[in-house]
């Protein structure tokens, strides 16, 4: 008899085994470093109102390091003023922006840090509308939104601690000149020491003509100095 043939067994084909790659590492994401909110001597301003905001308990935290004065600050608006700024159709674009936050305050600051000077200067607060402490502009985007903010009035307890020689002190007695209108040297509110006749720390808004601006603030009795503290038009 014939033996009966037998197919050898073939292995069954298998894959090559697929390689298994590990996921390179990934670092995770670097914070962005922020600067520290800086809420303005007769040059640009560059940062922002400040409304206090009631505190508690201990010690609160300083709005501006290094100045004590600005302790129990909250910051309202910021904003880096730009080389020639138009708030006749818009407002100011803040980087900031939390007064719908603000329901109550006593004392309303500024800080302006022009780089190699700056100013801090508080005062009692000269209204009770958070929206009337920003930039003056002929926008209604600006103030309470339905008039232009204007306010020209005395101001007391104003504190101001720079790093320009003779301006800090604290105590004075001053007066803000917040318009978005041009104005003329007469001496409106008899500041002591203003001119009549001079563009000065005393003067008068024309109401509802042409759009130079004032947001300035000045201090006029009580200290060493007696003159604008910042301004910015």
């Amino acid at each position: 008899p014939t033996p009966v043939p037998t197919n050898p067994l073939t292995p069954a084909p298998t894959n090559p085994p697929v390689p298994v790659t590990t996921p390179a590492p990934t670092n995770p994401p670097t914070p962005v470093p922020t600067n520290p909110p800086v809420p303005v001597t007769t040059p640009v301003p560059t940062n922002s109102p400040m409304a206090v905001s009631p505190t508690t308990g201990g010690p609160a935290p300083l709005a501006v390091p290094g100045i004590a004065d600005s302790e129990g600050y909250e910051l309202v608006y910021e904003l880096g003023i730009p080389t020639n700024p138009n708030y006749g159709s818009s407002g100011p674009l803040y980087s900031t922006d939390t007064h719908l936050a603000v329901s109550s305050f006593n004392r309303v600051a500024y800080y302006l840090d022009l780089g190699l000077t700056h100013v801090w200067v508080s005062m009692d607060a000269f209204t009770d509308d958070s929206q009337n402490i920003g930039v003056p502009c002929l926008s209604l985007q600006c103030g309470d939104g339905v008039t232009p903010t204007v306010i020209q009035q005395i101001v007391n307890n104003v504190n101001v601690v720079s790093n320009v020689a003779g301006l800090s002190g604290s105590g004075y007695t001053g007066n803000v000149e917040f318009w978005p209108y041009n104005y003329s040297p007469g001496n409106s509110l008899s500041i002591p020491g203003a001119s009549s006749s001079t563009f000065d720390y005393g003067d008068t808004v024309d109401l509802n003509n042409g759009s130079f601006g004032s947001m300035q603030v000045h201090v006029n009795g009580g200290g060493g100095h007696r003159g604008t503290v910042f301004a910015f038009n």
